[in-house]
């Protein structure tokens, strides 16, 4: 338990340094645009989008305090830029969840298949069932109107989702950013 809050800390640490906050910033933006240009509405209800990647990113990069406000921070400005309904703040709630988790897998650690496979599988569980809730709330249906169709789009997604989060952790990884320690 000491190296899970330990994570914490040290995640907090990081929004000390300016060179973590530029490329968390820089995060930020890339999940704004990818979210923006690169995101498809299939319904009221359904959306698939990349704007997870740089989430994954500053999660990996700077642990699960980082992520997790690069997440909400996103959530709230993809909101004011581009609204599509009213704010509702458990979406922001879970993108934060979002953003903690995968800091939680990822940060300070090897990036492993099965590490990511874990890490994409607890957001998709986690956006799955309290996402579904605030859409239940939010348009006063039922809790199962909504979940067949998410889980479908889900349960499709998540190989290609994993694959890509997979390969771009990789990559950051060869990279090796300078003042970016692994």
């Amino acid at each position: 338990m000491n190296s899970f809050f330990g994570k914490f800390k040290s995640s907090a640490l990081e929004l000390k340094k300016v060179r973590s906050m530029t490329v968390a910033a820089m995060l930020l933006a890339l999940n704004i645009l990818l979210f923006l240009f690169f995101s498809i509405k299939l319904t009221d209800s359904l959306r698939f989008s990349f704007s997870y990647l740089p989430i994954a990113a500053s999660g990996s990069l700077y642990g699960p305090v980082v992520g997790g406000i690069v997440a909400a921070a996103g959530d709230i400005l993809n909101l004011i830029i581009k609204p599509t309904g009213a704010y509702f703040p458990g979406f922001t709630l879970n993108a934060l969840l979002s953003g903690m988790i995968y800091g939680c897998f990822l940060y300070k650690r090897p990036i492993s298949v099965r590490r990511t496979l874990l890490a994409r599988l607890t957001v998709v569980v986690v956006e799955l069932l309290l996402g579904t809730l605030w859409l239940s709330m939010m348009y006063g249906k039922g809790y199962m109107v909504f979940l067949p169709a998410r889980a479908l789009k889900a349960a499709i997604l998540f190989p290609v989702e994993t694959t890509l989060m997979f390969g771009m952790l990789k990559m950051m990884e060869r990279v090796k950013l300078p003042g970016i320690a692994r």
